[in-house]
């Protein structure tokens, strides 16, 4: 038994297999649950998290008898008030986890990475063309503008923020090329992203994204993934910022300016692949955080709207009915088994990359 228990906790730790679960239903959800209109393969579940089953509405149990003409058309874990499978619900849940997690943290690396970098590198003497700095900052207003009120679709999200990335870097290296000699401001970088993490982390979390939800009429998923990524990028930017402060005094980097390399090379080949790994720990608690507080939005009936169903929305919407306790049960299971797993991880992996975190 000891040594099974060995095998399971090192090689298959139980957090892994629940996240590659979580994954893989959240990527593959229109296929799981699915009414099958126009599929030559029929899905698992034939309906989807929209469908409305008025034969079975009002809260039908798992073990109830169900107005269904197979047991391939059955609620396997029930209905709710509106007839809508809650398995199906899940499902859909899942991949609204997946995505506000994921995308939430992808804006939080793009702008917590730069920042943490350079504010840890250059300290109070950075030097920013006033040119490049008013483009830069028009269009990323612009680009945060249009993503919180008119985007519906993640993946373009994801691209127009790697294409935005790639915008701002080439017009960095093409205006050094060209007006080498341009005008630039030293820009008291530190103490002002100082301050920022200062007020950030003086004020919690979830009364600033209320605040943020607040101003958009009808948030979706996109909308709660950009005002998360905006709040989360203060963690990442002081975890990077105090690792290269150590990392900046170090004799090979000290050798690498001796020698002319730029500050460029300097920064994306030898800092920042050493600041990464302490960071990963933290990215993975705030994948956490980004599910949880999703969840608390739709269970407060913040977040998604009505006809989105989430983990949270289901919690919610036990609470009109307390007979109805599978509405609770599984979404609340699953909402656990992903938070606990994430966090088993979080801690596997601060210990097998800084072995010394757990026994302080």
């Amino acid at each position: 038994m000891g040594l099974l228990r060995n095998i399971w906790s090192v090689n298959l730790r139980w957090s892994a297999v629940v996240l590659v679960l979580f994954f893989l239903t959240a990527i593959f959800s229109s296929y799981l649950a699915s009414n099958n209109a126009g599929r030559l393969i029929p899905s698992p579940i034939p309906y989807d998290s929209k469908y409305l089953d008025a034969d079975n509405a009002a809260y039908v149990s798992p073990f109830a008898s169900q107005d269904v003409p197979s047991l391939y058309k059955r609620h396997w874990l029930g209905t709710d008030d509106l007839g809508r499978d809650v398995l199906a619900g899940i499902i859909n849940g899942a991949r609204t986890a997946f995505w506000v997690a994921f995308l939430s943290l992808l804006i939080a690396l793009m702008i917590g990475i730069p920042i943490g970098l350079s504010t840890g590198y250059y300290g109070n003497q950075f030097k920013v063309g006033i040119l490049e700095s008013v483009i830069i900052t028009f269009f990323a207003l612009l680009m945060f503008y249009y993503l919180i009120y008119f985007s519906s679709s993640a993946w373009f999200v994801a691209i127009a923020l790697i294409l935005f990335v790639g915008f701002k870097s080439a017009l960095s290296l093409m205006l050094d090329r060209f007006l080498p000699n341009r005008k630039k401001w030293t820009l008291p970088l530190d103490d002002i992203v100082t301050k920022l993490l200062e007020i950030f982390k003086s004020i919690p979390t979830l009364i600033i994204l209320i605040l943020l939800l607040g101003t958009i009429g009808n948030p979706g998923i996109i909308s709660i993934a950009v005002c998360l990524g905006c709040l989360f990028w203060t963690r990442i930017a002081r975890y990077i910022r105090a690792e290269i402060l150590a990392i900046r005094e170090s004799e090979f980097i000290i050798a690498q300016k001796a020698m002319g390399s730029d500050d460029l090379s300097i920064i994306f080949k030898h800092c920042l692949p050493k600041a990464l790994p302490p960071v990963m720990v933290s990215i993975i608690f705030l994948a956490a955080t980004a599910i949880l507080m999703e969840a608390t939005l739709s269970f407060l009936g913040l977040g998604l709207p009505v006809e989105e169903v989430s983990w949270g929305s289901m919690l919610n919407e036990s609470r009109k009915y307390l007979g109805a306790w599978w509405m609770a049960l599984f979404p609340g299971i699953c909402l656990f088994l992903v938070i606990a797993a994430l966090g088993s991880e979080s801690l596997y992996w601060s210990e097998k990359l800084n072995p010394k975190v757990l026994e302080k």
